[in-house]
């Protein structure tokens, strides 16, 4: 046999051996060990202080995609803050309705500083508020009134709670038959206690007729918009920029028979996407 063709079988021995794991052409495969135990092999000190490009990534077995982490919210944005409460409200007159106790408070949402939610209420209505959102009394930040009124001290406490406390959310919680608002039946009816009181109430009576509305109704929103002016930081000299709101303010109505909350939202507020303007 010539010497080249000598040359290029035993070439080609060599490296079928080689292909097959077998030492010099012949034998069993040797076993490899896998890829994963290479990487992982050492004790935990020494795969920790491996750069992550050598570890084995665990995976979720989904197209080898590492799993998902769950991290706190930094923040409970105010979307997720009344999706809370009126769920919360829908287990309270549930519980009502079946003639049970109040449902437990449920969990505080992810993200939620000291307060869940700020609430104006009128002082003069026989409700536990936490309650009727299956909430702990230490997760609301309570402000009550007579006639459940957004004056500067109220707007200087959500304030206050926004900045301090990361609070998001506001409602302005009035209700049904307020005599503060000289809305009682007529056996209860009063006149308000302050000239300021009466002039108030005469706003929202003409709010209420122009807008064909419950007094109630027209007196939240009213005081959304009292509260969305205080709350609001000024607008700077380019007129084409609105101010910006620092609390979302949301209008709502109980009726202290039922505890059942009539939420007063535009279409506009009800978009999971706030429309572009």
């Amino acid at each position: 046999m010539p010497r080249t063709a000598a040359l290029v079988l035993m070439l080609t021995a060599l490296l079928r051996g080689q292909g097959h794991g077998t030492e010099h052409g012949g034998g069993e495969p040797s076993p490899v060990p896998p890829r994963h135990a290479e990487a992982e092999a050492g004790s935990p000190t020494e795969r920790a202080a491996r750069p992550t490009s050598e570890r084995q990534m665990p995976t979720n077995g989904k197209h080898g995609a590492p799993p998902v982490i769950h991290r706190a919210e930094p923040e409970l944005p105010a979307a997720a803050a009344l999706e809370h409460v009126r769920e919360g409200n829908v287990r309270y007159v549930n519980a009502k309705k079946a003639s049970a106790a109040p449902p437990e408070p449920m969990p505080r949402p992810g993200g939620a500083g000291r307060f869940v939610v700020a609430v104006i209420s009128c002082a003069d209505a026989a409700i536990d508020v936490a309650a009727l959102l299956s909430l702990k009394p230490e997760d609301v930040l309570l402000i009550q009134n007579a006639g459940a009124v957004a004056d500067a001290d109220a707007a200087e406490l959500v304030l206050w709670a926004a900045r301090e406390h990361r609070v998001s959310l506001c409602v302005v919680l009035t209700h049904s038959g307020c005599a503060s608002l000289n809305d009682a039946p007529t056996d209860r009816r009063a006149e308000p206690a302050s000239p300021r009181a009466a002039e108030r109430s005469a706003k929202s009576r003409e709010f209420a007729r122009r807008r064909d509305l419950a007094l109630s109704h027209a007196h939240a929103l009213l005081q959304k918009e009292h509260l969305d002016a205080a709350t609001s930081t000024p607008a700077p000299s380019d007129a084409k920029t609105p101010a910006r709101t620092t609390v979302r303010t949301v209008a709502a109505t109980v009726d202290a028979r039922t505890g059942a909350i009539t939420w007063h939202l535009s279409r506009a507020e009800q978009m999971p996407i706030a429309p572009v303007r």
